[in-house]
């Protein structure tokens, strides 16, 4: 009988260890704005009308998936919420995708370095609480881990070997990784940058690498002609960056630290208390400068650090623009992998005691992952927000709703989530998008004018995202439902907020009736008293 070697055992462990902490908790939270927002073509979808929701996809394709830069998931994630309803079947081809990326980051590990690096670096982003948290969400950044850890084990191999299949193996894996999200665009260039500075060594490949790289370039071209086109059309560069980046805050001292953030998320996530998360950052950054000066292959060390590098440091030129650093995920498994070779040249005593350390700090931080608590300030995780109960709030509306009442929103990124907990554009249903408006569901409410007078909003104007003043009254009606929330909620209950100034104002016209307290939302029900 074949004995199994200790490497399988451990990788066996490691693989179910990650797995596990994927699949703890994947269908609790309700669906947020970004998740909801790639089933919008199931909630329209209808055998019976192919023609017209065969329109509506290719709108939110182009429309969509111009503004997130995500063509490819795109066309996915429709078709896939197509098949399946629940939270946690929506979210499990991230959890299988994520999964994946801690065997393949092994496989890397094991070619770049050897293979004790390479199962280290498969448990440390097994437990990363910023892949588990990647893992538990229905978009797309799992896939871009799997997708890059692809592109550079065929690389590698193609090194090695010369083959074609594996240069095939390379053009497919980062051309479909660009139409998951243009932002791999950044990892492709990295892997550019380092083949030609050693090219020398490589110089009887380099021809068919050059071909390989115009092969690439040839099957991204109608996704990045389209977006030449729309940036064209839409206003410049600027256009793309203000949907898929967030706008930096203008104080100097956030433009010096975005980086800092960027490398701290890497290694312990959003929700590191701060004491957890210098800690981490100080003993990543030690074993990163070990690795640097013990690593025995100088070329596999200049490939992760270009991978790391050159995605963060070109998007951080621009400096009018924060990138997300999920869209630089793809990096962070480079920063892993170097680590991993600095923990592997440790002596095993000392190693066994960093890997208990680094799991200590990950297990305090994902205590609260899984109790949704994200301790760090808002700008060292824009555009990530602690989950809200959209799907018990929709429940509690649906179970006294009234025909005739009127749902009003205080946040735009409650909107979808609601229309998709409500079945707005089920087939089940016989309203249209535009009956469902007209009626007064989902819409937002704003200060217009000189701050004076409510005004009501559509957020989500067809596939795109414009917000667009429509026609539709705010006194009047029998009984209104304000769904009381903000991106960041205790922000709303400071007094004088614009949420609270919203609340006041619809209070001069109608009698509040009941109130109840979700997480991250207060829902009021109002009744006009002269009707």
């Amino acid at each position: 009988m074949k004995r199994i070697s200790q490497i399988k055992v451990y990788l066996s462990i490691i693989l179910f260890l990650g797995i596990a902490l994927r699949l703890y908790k994947l269908g609790e939270h309700s669906l947020w704005a970004d998740e909801a927002n790639f089933v919008i073509f199931r909630m329209i979808f209808s055998p019976g009308h192919l023609l017209e929701s065969g329109k509506f996809f290719w709108e939110v394709i182009c429309n969509e998936g111009f503004g997130m830069g995500n063509y490819g998931y795109q066309i996915f994630s429709s078709i896939w919420s197509c098949l399946v309803k629940s939270e946690f079947m929506l979210r499990l081809p991230s959890l299988i995708f994520g999964s994946a990326a801690i065997y393949f980051i092994y496989k890397v590990g094991k070619l770049l370095f050897d293979k004790k690096a390479g199962l280290i670096a498969a448990f440390i982003i097994a437990v990363c609480p910023f892949h588990v948290y990647y893992s538990q969400e229905f978009r797309m950044f799992s896939l871009m881990v799997l997708l890059s850890l692809f592109s550079v084990y065929f690389l590698i191999r193609f090194q090695q070997s010369g083959r074609n299949s594996f240069l095939w193996g390379y053009v497919f894996s980062n051309a479909l990784n660009f139409y998951v999200h243009i932002t791999t665009a950044l990892f492709i260039l990295a892997q550019i940058v380092f083949f030609l500075s050693f090219q020398n060594k490589y110089r009887g490949l380099f021809r068919k690498w050059v071909m390989a790289n115009l092969a690439v370039l040839f099957l991204i071209m109608p996704a990045a002609v389209y977006t030449i086109i729309e940036l064209m059309r839409q206003g410049g560069v600027e256009t793309i960056f203000s949907f898929t980046i967030t706008p930096v805050y203008q104080s100097r001292h956030m433009l010096l630290l975005l980086p800092i953030y960027t490398l701290k998320n890497f290694c312990v996530g959003y929700t590191a208390p701060a004491l957890v998360w210098a800690a981490a950052l100080l003993l990543f950054f030690i074993l990163f400068i070990w690795s640097i000066f013990n690593a025995e292959n100088k070329e596999s060390l200049f490939l992760c650090l270009f991978c790391l590098f050159i995605p963060i440091l070109v998007m951080y030129a621009g400096r009018k623009f924060l990138y997300a650093d999920r869209y630089l995920i793809p990096s962070s498994a480079f920063l892993y992998l170097i680590v991993a070779n600095g923990i592997a040249r440790l002596k095993a005593r000392y190693l066994l005691a960093i890997l208990m350390l680094i799991l200590v700090f990950d297990a305090l931080s994902l205590s609260n992952l899984y109790r949704n608590c994200l301790p760090c300030p808002y700008e060292q995780r824009y555009a990530v927000h602690e989950k809200r109960a959209c799907r018990e709030a929709v429940a509690y509306i649906k179970e006294h709703y009234q025909e005739g009442d009127v749902i009003f929103h205080t946040d735009t990124n409650i909107t979808l989530p609601f229309d998709y907990y409500f079945n707005y554009y089920f087939k089940e249903s016989s309203d249209t998008a535009v009956d469902r408006k007209k009626r007064g569901f989902g819409l937002i409410l704003d200060f217009s004018g000189r701050g004076k007078d409510l005004a009501v909003f559509n957020a989500w104007s067809k596939a795109g995202r414009l917000l667009t003043k429509i026609s539709f009254p705010v006194k009047g009606h029998k009984r209104v439902w304000l769904v009381f929330s903000a991106r960041e909620f205790d922000d709303a209950l400071v007094p004088g907020s614009r949420e609270n100034r919203i609340l006041e104002y619809i209070s001069k016209y109608y009698t509040k009736k009941d109130q109840k307290y979700f997480k991250g939302i207060i829902l009021y029900l109002f009744e006009n008293p002269s009707v």
